[in-house]
Parts: structure tokens; C-alpha cells; sequence
């Protein structure tokens, strides 16, 4: 893998005294139930319909197609283990990051279907696990959900050190973010990060979002950023797949989501790598849903080998050995352009039926 050296910043910003959130609203939006949308057709393709001063953790009223981001910092008064928590009408992801530097945070609790309004123990994944944080430090902090559907809501919240209730964020412990200089674009990559690998001067359209994949290979700038690679060289993460999910998708037939056509082809719920295909682990949350892994194989020694699948409902194993050739240079096709069906499951059984 081409590596580029990540970029350690000085923290060289200041926080603001004031208790809110930055709330930035894109509306338009397809009406998809997806963050992936709001960061695909709206973050990276326009600026917002609406910035506003949010002064409390919550939000009401959404319309259709409309994406939310809230971003600024939060900082605890007592030191010890938080744990926060997301709720919202639809799809929210909430970010942590381990500083006031926006460069650093991480997926912490996410929900994938609708709860009711600071409902905050529907899904295990709307909490995260603890966190630990000292007093007096700010950490930035950011949210962003999509409403397909008309009264979207959103709130975050936290169970704070030797609590038991999970309450909405108190005003009091949120903070604007000042600009940072060490990004001028407000794209949250750093300008150095930028120069250094060429995404500074890349005529790509849409090319400097943090969303953006100019060189295709399935990884974000921002996760290039985060891995040290080259956003505009192919890479490939080792030792996992990419695991894309689609929830609420009704029936027991992998054809009843890929017949779904406006949402198969449209964003997916989530996706991300994942160290193994085993669809019983964090993140996945409810029996209605449509998972999608795809990556490559790499056999450890040349042979013959026998690919098998489990699983509770349909399943499928598509692979690409060589068997289908290019049309036009009749050579040996093992990207997804020569991928066969090899297994299958299709009746309903117990866990790891085959």
C-alpha cells in the first residue's frame, strides 16, 4: 500500500463560550433512510439550505428528505466513563472524537431504524460503549441523520459517571466550534493532509469532501487520512471485508432486496469494513434487513478448494475464479465483472444452516 504520512496537527483553535451546537440542515434530499445520503448528495455535493445556533441536543419537525449535522464540542464537569447515546426517526451517527480536534473522531452509537422521540434503549448500537473523559476537557462532538419521512426528530444523550439514566445532553456542557485554521475549507481534513498528497490541486469534482472517493477503491478521504494512505491511489484494507447493510427490507429472499431497485442501487444504511462475514455481531440492529459483503480472497496456497455458505433465511456466494473470460481479450475475468453464483441458501433455518 502507497502510505502518506498522517499529519499531526497542534490543537491551535479555541472553543467558544457558547452553549449550542452548529445545526446544519440540507433539504431536497432523495428520500432515502440513509446518513450516507446526507453525506453523498448533500455534505459533499452543496453547501446547507440552513446553518442555525442549536441550544439544546434535540431536534423536531423534520421534513422529508431533509439531512441534519450537528457539529461542535462537548465537555464533561466531572471526570470518569460516559456512555452517549443517539436517538432519531431514522438513520444517526454520532461521532466522539478523543481531542477538540475534529481529525480524530470515531463512529461511537448509531441507529439504523426509527425510534420514538429520546427513546434511548431500542437498539444496543444506540449506545456506545464507555467513554472515558476528564473535566474541563472539550471533545468534539458530531451527529448526522437523514429523515425519509415527515417529523424527523434527533437527540443525543449521555449517561454521566455513577448514573444509571441516559438524560439529553444539558446545554451547559455544549460548545460552538471556532474555525479551525488547520482547516481552512471546513471539510474536516487538514489543509497540510491535502497539499501533501495532492488533494489540494486534484480537479476532480467534488474531490476534497471527506466523503469522497476520487481514486475508487471504496475508501473515504477521510479514512484514507485516518489509514495514512493515498486518497487519489488505490489502496486496499487487509484482513476484512466491506460490509454494506440495508434495514427495514420485508421478506426471507435475497430478491427481496435486490427487486428493491431504489434501494438497492441507492445508499445503504451503513457500510463499513468488518474483520469477518458473521452477521450476529454490534450494528446490526433487527431481523429485517439486507447485508452485502464484498471484498477479495487471497488463498493462502495454490489447490483446489470448496467454498461453502451458511445462514438463517436466503444467502448467496458469489465469486469470481477466472471461469468468465473478457468478451473482447477472452482473458480470465476475476474482478466483480466475472463474479458466478456458487452457493446458495433458501429455506428459513437455524443459525449457520446450510
Amino acid at each position: 500500500m502507497n502510505t502518506a504520512a498522517r499529519i499531526l496537527l497542534p490543537l491551535a483553535f479555541s472553543v467558544t463560550s457558547v452553549l449550542a451546537l452548529t445545526s446544519e440542515t440540507w433539504t431536497g434530499l432523495p428520500a432515502n433512510p440513509s446518513v450516507i445520503t446526507v453525506q453523498k448528495d448533500g455534505i459533499s455535493k452543496r453547501v446547507p439550505n440552513f446553518t442555525a445556533t442549536l441550544t439544546t441536543a434535540t431536534l423536531s419537525n423534520l421534513a422529508a428528505g431533509t439531512g441534519v449535522r450537528l457539529r461542535g464540542t462537548v465537555t464533561p464537569t466531572v471526570s470518569g466513563n460516559y456512555t452517549f447515546t443517539v436517538s432519531g426517526s431514522n438513520n444517526v451517527t454520532l461521532w466522539i472524537s478523543t481531542s477538540a480536534s475534529r481529525f480524530w473522531k470515531q463512529p461511537v452509537a448509531w441507529q439504523h431504524e426509527p425510534s420514538s422521540p429520546q427513546q434511548w434503549n431500542k437498539f444496543a448500537a444506540q449506545q456506545s460503549a464507555p467513554i472515558t473523559l476528564t473535566a474541563g476537557t472539550a471533545y468534539y462532538i458530531e451527529a448526522i441523520a437523514m429523515s425519509d419521512k415527515a417529523g424527523g426528530h434527533l437527540a443525543l444523550g449521555w449517561k454521566t459517571p455513577g448514573t444509571t439514566n441516559t438524560v439529553s445532553i444539558p446545554a451547559a456542557n455544549l460548545a460552538l466550534l471556532q474555525p479551525d485554521p488547520a482547516d481552512s475549507n471546513d471539510n474536516n481534513l487538514p489543509d497540510a493532509w491535502e497539499t501533501q498528497t495532492g488533494l489540494a490541486e486534484s480537479t476532480i469534482p467534488g474531490a476534497l469532501s471527506e466523503y469522497a472517493d476520487p481514486d475508487n477503491d471504496g475508501i473515504t478521504n477521510f479514512q484514507e487520512y485516518l489509514l495514512s494512505s493515498e486518497p487519489l491511489v488505490k489502496n486496499t484494507i487487509s484482513n476484512g471485508l466491506t460490509r454494506d447493510t440495508w434495514q427495514e427490507i420485508q421478506g426471507q429472499q435475497v430478491l427481496s432486496l435486490t427487486a428493491a431497485r431504489t434501494r438497492f442501487l441507492s445508499h445503504p444504511n451503513s457500510s463499513s469494513h468488518v474483520p469477518g462475514i458473521d452477521l450476529n455481531m454490534p450494528g446490526i440492529d433487527s431481523k429485517n434487513y439486507g447485508a452485502r459483503y464484498r471484498g477479495f480472497l487471497v488463498a493462502p496456497a495454490t489447490g483446489t478448494y470448496r467454498l461453502w455458505i451458511a445462514g438463517d433465511d436466503d444467502a448467496e456466494l458469489w465469486f469470481a475464479d477466472g471461469t468468465v473470460k473478457d468478451p473482447t481479450a477472452q482473458t480470465p475475468l476475476t474482478s466483480r465483472f466475472g463474479k458466478q453464483l456458487l452457493a446458495h441458501t433458501r429455506n428459513p433455518g437455524g443459525l449457520y444452516s446450510t
